[in-house]
């Protein structure tokens, strides 16, 4: 005689397939999250070291007209490691850093604008030139990481 199964027997299956999916999808969400935190502090280290090898690509290049604070990161405002700047003697300054960029902004893996900021670097109070610059670059929706998490958003 042929034995089928019972609903109670289908009811505890269908429980367990939930119960494991549930849990499935709570640590691909963690992972995503994490994901995404780890791809903002390469971008944020990227594109800091693409300010700095601008300054040091040729003497003719100057940061102190790139200058900047709290600016939201655009073509417009960061074309100078985007490629998209001439030196003075008309040489094409190359591609330092490759970004995503979407409707003009440099965005971040939550799909909003990263901020800049690139400054003479401070030494006792005063500016010490453009021989030695600070830059930070931080992401705008900090408010979606931890408190451990968020002391890396400026570089």
């Amino acid at each position: 005689m042929k034995r089928a199964f019972t609903l109670v027997e289908l009811l505890v299956v269908m429980a367990i397939i939930a119960i494991l999916t549930a849990s499935a999808g709570t640590a691909v969400s963690r992972a995503q999250k994490s994901a995404r935190i780890a791809k903002a502090q390469g971008e944020c280290a990227s594109i800091t070291q693409a300010i700095y090898a601008y300054r040091e690509y040729s003497p003719d290049f100057s940061l102190s007209e790139q200058l900047m604070e709290n600016q939201e990161a655009t073509e417009d405002k960061l074309g100078f490691i985007l490629g998209k700047v001439q030196g003075r003697g008309g040489e094409n300054v190359p591609v330092l850093y490759n970004a995503a960029i979407s409707n003009g902004k440099i965005l971040d893996p939550w799909g909003r604008p990263y901020y800049v900021t690139v400054r003479a670097a401070e030494s006792d109070g005063n500016l010490a030139g453009m021989d030695s610059i600070t830059t930070g670059v931080y992401i705008p929706n900090c408010n979606r990481l931890t408190d451990g998490e968020r002391e890396w958003k400026h570089q």
